[in-house]
């Protein structure tokens, strides 16, 4: 059926409908100094870029989504990745982008890590269930380790955990491990 504005001709063909618009239209312009990193945030994705993927697809596809995350902030969230927060955001990004199938795994470990029980213990607890604890998330959880401050990394991990989720290559099904 036309729509309201429309005409047929006798061909049978619809024509487009014809709007008018009034008013003015604010352009919102993104933050362009959102998407550069800073200092830190560019020594942090050195220590980790190796484990973001074995294809530069990848490891692009990390820098890409860290730097989108990053601008979409509002200041309050902005605020806590220049605190440090970067550190549990990016790790995050780095093992959903660069280790898909082993989302459980990781999220058992960020639950350890920010529990603060021995991750010798829970790198067990995995293994004996048969699954396979990946050298990269190994080496991820052994740099933030090495981190000036861990204690908030534990905190930083789960918190972006959902967000890095979004933008992994297994979905959001994948209920964060308790």
């Amino acid at each position: 059926m036309p729509t309201t504005g429309s005409t047929i001709s006798l061909n049978g063909t619809l024509t487009a409908p014809s709007f008018e618009v009034s008013g003015t239209l604010e352009v919102v312009q993104p933050d362009v100094e959102a998407l550069t990193l800073s200092d830190e945030e560019i020594a942090f994705a050195r220590k980790i870029a190796p484990w973001a993927g074995h294809t530069p697809r990848r490891a692009l596809r990390f820098v890409n989504v860290y730097r989108v995350v990053k601008a979409s902030f509002r200041s309050d969230e902005a605020r806590r990745l220049e605190e440090g927060g970067y550190r549990g955001l990016m790790a995050q990004l780095a093992i959903t982008t660069g280790s898909p199938g082993h989302g459980d795994v990781w999220d058992r470990l960020v639950s350890a890590f920010d529990n603060g029980e021995p991750l010798d213990q829970a790198y067990r607890e995995i293994e004996e269930t048969g699954k396979v604890v990946p050298s990269a998330v190994r080496a991820v959880i052994a740099v933030l380790e090495q981190d000036k401050s861990p204690d908030t990394v534990g905190s930083d991990l789960k918190y972006y955990a959902e967000l890095a989720r979004r933008y992994s290559f297994e979905g959001v099904d994948r209920p964060a491990h308790l």
